[in-house]
């Protein structure tokens, strides 16, 4: 499958996903562990089944996703995605994309070119943001588009472990954005990759 069809793809199952209702499909089991504030923290095992830019015949490994997410965040098995977790119509995602970028920089120019092809009426609305996720270089970019005649405004996360690129997939639509923006730098602030 060409990289465009795999983004589009991954943005409308996140749209239906975080408006759907509870039925998905069987995803990675969590295991419940007990964080230092007493909250329930859940571990998402995947196998992310992904190559390295520089091995397209890597095998398969896993990685872990420890997360404690704020009140009201649903949990939803997918296929495909190591964490997926739903408030409010908003969406949550871990997945391991197949940029196929060296570097950060390479990876979002990427995206920004297939996103501005596949979807309608797409801003991107600040300049890409370097930040630190779990102790790891990351790229921020956020930007609106319009899916199914409803406005969206995603945050997309780009980070490398190992040689492979994962993104963090932070979407609501417009109107509700704002107000679910504490819990989006919460789950930010407390990912760990393991």
């Amino acid at each position: 499958m060409n990289k465009k069809f795999l983004m589009v793809l991954m943005l409308l199952i996140i749209v239906v996903a975080g408006c759907g209702g509870e039925d998905s499909i069987s995803g990675a089991e969590p295991s419940e562990i007990t964080n230092k504030e007493g909250n329930e923290a859940i571990q998402e095992k995947g196998n992310s089944g992904g190559t390295t830019p520089e091995d397209k015949n890597s095998s398969a490994k896993d990685v872990s996703v420890v997360i404690s997410p704020p009140d009201g965040w649903e949990r939803v098995d997918s296929l495909g995605f190591l964490v997926h977790y739903k408030k409010s119509g908003a969406t949550f995602i871990v997945k391991e994309e197949p940029y196929s970028g060296k570097t950060l920089d390479d990876v979002v120019q990427q995206a920004k070119e297939i996103f501005e092809k596949s979807f309608d009426k797409v801003q991107f609305l600040d300049e890409v943001e370097d930040i630190i996720v779990d102790n790891k270089n990351a790229k921020k970019l956020v930007f609106s588009c319009e899916v199914f005649d409803i406005q969206m405004k995603y945050q997309y996360i780009f980070l490398f472990i190992d040689k492979d690129v994962y993104v963090i997939t932070i979407g609501s639509a417009t109107e509700n954005y704002e107000t679910l923006a504490p819990d989006f730098k919460k789950l930010l602030d407390e990912i760990r990759f393991e």
